[in-house]
């Protein structure tokens, strides 16, 4: 049905079991079930893609076959064609992308990440360029510079990992941290006793001023 130029109703399709509310949203679908598309062009090119939720302007417009994804804000998940089971909240969050098992939460999470899978941030701009795997990155542009690099952790507003392309990383805090405290008091960093470094391949002990020693040591070294 529609009104007023808006559509109102269960859509286009042979299904009964889809919303729609929204000029142009949910125009094009034929077989896709229990879908929800609130918001002008929502879900517009959905087909066969079942069971997702959009909810604002152009979210999840190019989506087609793709299931069990989650899109609220506008522009959210707009260019999703096949990709499954994400969640996107936030203004342009995971505008790009088209694969699977993300979540995005905060304005342009995510925003550039076309092949990214698997990954997690949240935060403004969080993991806004990242292509990789199994990527984590909370706090504002955490982790934005990273592009290829995969099973990162990065926590911190505006923290990066070292390099765009870095994997099997954990970065906590920016450039302007001086100090890592536990939640007992203990400061971890910068390092207020001795730490004995092993390196069980080469039998040896770097200690934190340069130094190497041949394995068994017994004594101390800062």
């Amino acid at each position: 049905m529609t009104v007023n130029g808006v559509t109102v109703g269960k859509g286009t399709g042979s299904t009964n079991n889809n919303t729609v509310v929204g000029k142009v949203a949910f125009t094009n679908n034929t077989s896709g079930d229990n879908n929800v598309a609130l918001g002008i062009s929502a879900l517009r090119d959905n087909q066969t893609g079942s069971s997702n939720t959009a909810v604002g302007r152009y979210s999840g417009l190019l989506n087609v076959d793709g299931y069990e994804n989650t899109y609220v804000g506008n522009n959210s998940g707009n260019k999703n064609v096949s990709g499954n089971y994400n969640t996107s909240v936030g203004v342009g969050s995971l505008l790009e992308n088209t694969a699977d098992n993300n979540t995005a939460v905060g304005k342009s999470s995510m925003t550039n990440s076309v092949d990214a899978n698997e990954s997690t941030a949240v935060g403004a701009s969080s993991l806004g360029n990242s292509n990789g795997a199994n990527n984590t990155a909370l706090g504002f542009k955490a982790g934005n510079d990273l592009t290829t690099g995969s099973n990162n952790l990065v926590l911190g507003h505006n923290a990066q990992a070292s390099s765009y392309d870095v994997s099997n990383e954990v970065t906590i805090g920016n450039a302007n941290v001086t100090t890592v405290r536990m939640g007992n008091g203990a400061i971890v960093y910068p390092m207020s006793s001795p730490i004995l470094y092993t390196s069980v391949l080469s039998q040896t002990a770097q200690l934190p001023n340069g130094a190497t020693v041949s394995l068994p040591f017994t004594g101390t070294g800062w």
